[in-house]
């Protein structure tokens, strides 16, 4: 028996519910908001930089189907409508049908100078189902939504489709993996954590109940499949540093997938192809990766990397920004299957203006993968072999005598952050515990002009507040 462990995946499909989980889609900005959960002390801040409002109200103030709406035409879009223009980079909804993400979660589009965000559901919403919504975002000028952000309707009979609910078909993958770190010029090197991954997975469909789903590995063994990102996706991941392990334990061959239930049982075989039919990628190489340490986020950004040896239009490579010590996306290149997806010909990928913020670190995914999928089958087998670099990209800058607060970290009950500055720039740190409350004022931790352009800040009060907010202001 093969014990399971989770361990990061970068398959397209499985990226795009990881970024979907309800648990842990909240996403917050690097500097000028971040908000942290502490764990077993739910301790949180939110740092706020000294641009923001901080009366400033961000809300839907309208959504169309209305909440609880009944009877709704499966080809109706949704309409969001924000009190203020909005960051749209960040701001979306998650789609559930019941407990179930919906997967592919439908697309939105902006309008109204990112006042209106429209959601349409490719093949149109699941016929006679109750569908759930949850908004995360942010303001344009970096203000937290607020209000009322969940919501549901529900379908009237009528128009098929192949989300959630009405999906006909599972599919079954196996994805064998290389994580790679760039940290200079040179060529990337292994992780030392986990070099080597697999993924063996079984998508089934959301209106099937199942029981019980194993795989049987072409040694013969067997191996259960557990539920981890959604309650219809059952997976096997292994991870280690030890190449001759991860090769001997899934070598090509035939994978045998059994996935049980009440009203049926299925059996499929997947053939994991050896390296020379289908070759391991390359680990990407980022060229420029001096250039991606001072980025002026103000102006384009081409990312440009050492191609896929043997690329072909068949492959896929995928870029994605997540700001530093949060596993979430802030930017990334369009999905596999999507429309502006880069193939495996690719060298470079344009980072627009304004997606990141001056004087701030970002943690940047480069990937090459293989991919075979078969068309011919109702079962859809996917085989994919993948090469994961990791590295840093750094923005420069920011206007004379802003103030950025950025690196915030918990450890042993103290909350620490940085606040970047102009040298000599005279500024005034705050900070209260409730912000909303009339009878609670900001109150301030202190006023300094160091002359150099960075200070390090650490509140040894976190151990005792359940939430503590920050913001920083010129002057005393």
């Amino acid at each position: 028996m093969i014990f399971s462990v989770v361990l990061p995946s970068r398959n397209p499909v499985i990226q795009n519910m990881l970024n979907a989980n309800l648990t842990t889609a909240m996403k917050a900005l690097q500097n000028q908001i971040a908000c942290f959960s502490t764990g077993l002390l739910a301790a949180a801040a939110c740092l706020l930089g000294p641009g923001n409002a901080l009366g400033q109200t961000v809300t839907i103030t309208s959504v169309s189907p209305t909440n609880g709406a009944t009877g709704v035409a499966t080809s109706a879009p949704l309409v969001f409508t924000f009190s203020t223009a909005m960051y749209t980079s960040i701001t979306e909804a998650i789609f559930t049908n019941g407990n179930t993400l919906m997967i592919p979660q439908p697309s939105g589009v902006w309008s109204g100078g990112g006042t209106v965000l429209t959601y349409t559901s490719a093949g149109g919403w699941p016929a006679n189902s109750t569908l759930l919504w949850s908004m995360i975002g942010f303001s344009a000028s970096f203000q937290p939504l607020t209000g009322t952000v969940n919501g549901s309707f529900s379908t009237g009979s009528g128009g098929g489709s192949t989300s959630v609910g009405t999906n006909q078909s599972t599919l079954y993958s196996l994805i064998s993996g290389d994580y790679y770190q760039q940290t200079s010029t040179g060529a990337p090197a292994l992780n030392t954590n986990t070099a080597y991954l697999f993924l063996a997975e079984a998508s089934v469909t959301s209106n099937r109940n199942v029981t019980n789903a194993t795989v049987t590995l072409p040694g013969g063994s067997i191996s259960n499949l557990n539920s981890f990102v959604s309650g219809n996706n059952y997976s096997l991941v292994y991870g280690t540093t030890n190449l001759a392990t991860i090769t001997n334990l899934f070598p090509s061959g035939n994978y045998v997938f059994n996935v049980t239930g009440p009203a049926s049982n299925t059996t499929v075989t997947v053939v994991m192809s050896n390296t020379t039919i289908m070759p391991m990628p390359n680990s990407p190489h980022v060229n420029n990766y001096t250039a991606a340490q001072a980025v002026n986020a103000t102006n384009n950004f081409t990312l440009s990397w050492d191609a896929l040896s043997g690329g072909t239009s068949a492959d896929y490579i995928s870029v994605d920004i997540q700001p530093l010590n949060l596993d979430t996306d802030l930017w990334r290149t369009p999905v596999y299957g999507v429309a502006g997806a880069l193939n495996g010909t690719a060298t470079s990928a344009v980072i627009p203006a304004n997606t990141l913020l001056p004087g701030s670190n970002y943690t940047v995914n480069l990937q090459f993968t293989r991919i075979n999928v078969s068309s011919n089958s109702a079962y859809g087998p996917s085989i994919d072999r993948t090469a994961l670099t990791v590295f840093n990209l750094a923005t420069i800058g920011g206007s004379a005598g802003s103030l950025m607060l950025t690196n915030a970290t918990y450890a042993s009950g103290s909350f620490s952050f940085d606040v970047s500055f102009t040298a000599g720039q005279t500024f005034t740190l705050l900070s209260a515990t409730n912000p909303a409350a009339a009878s609670n004022a900001w109150q301030s931790l202190l006023t300094t002009n160091p002359a150099g352009s960075k200070v390090h800040y650490t509140d040894s009060r976190a151990a005792t507040n359940k939430m503590l907010f920050y913001r920083g202001r010129n002057g005393s």
